[in-house]
């Protein structure tokens, strides 16, 4: 959810700065979970594992994750790169993303309350 959140405010950013001459649109470096996983990313948040099979991850919500510039498909005369309609686009698409993510963990903490109660 933290990935969610910061890649919407660089979108933000991006679409807030679509008339700024020379503005390179950015996105946030989506996260190689396999190699997280694996124990190869690193790990910024200097988290404490207290078990062998704890997963190393990282704290804090934004600034984690590492913006990358990321210009569309065509620029203005200017040299201004944020194409509007494909920053709503990746919006709407974060939006779901986030709505998917809030209703698993929703379900979720659902199921640990059923079994909680034990029925």
């Amino acid at each position: 959810m933290s990935w969610l959140e910061q890649r919407q405010d660089t979108l933000a950013e991006n679409i807030a700065n679509s008339a700024t001459p020379k503005y390179t649109a950015q996105d946030v470096k989506a996260v190689d979970f396999e190699k997280l996983l694996a124990g190869e990313a690193q790990n910024s948040g200097g988290l404490r594992t207290t078990n062998a099979h704890h997963l190393q991850g990282t704290a804090g919500g934004g600034g984690a994750f590492q913006t990358v510039k990321a210009p569309d498909r065509e620029s203005s005369p200017d040299g201004n790169s944020v194409v509007l309609e494909d920053q709503m686009m990746k919006l709407a698409e974060t939006q779901m993303q986030h709505e998917t993510v809030t209703g698993l963990y929703r379900k979720a903490v659902e199921m640990l309350r059923i079994a909680v109660r034990g029925a």
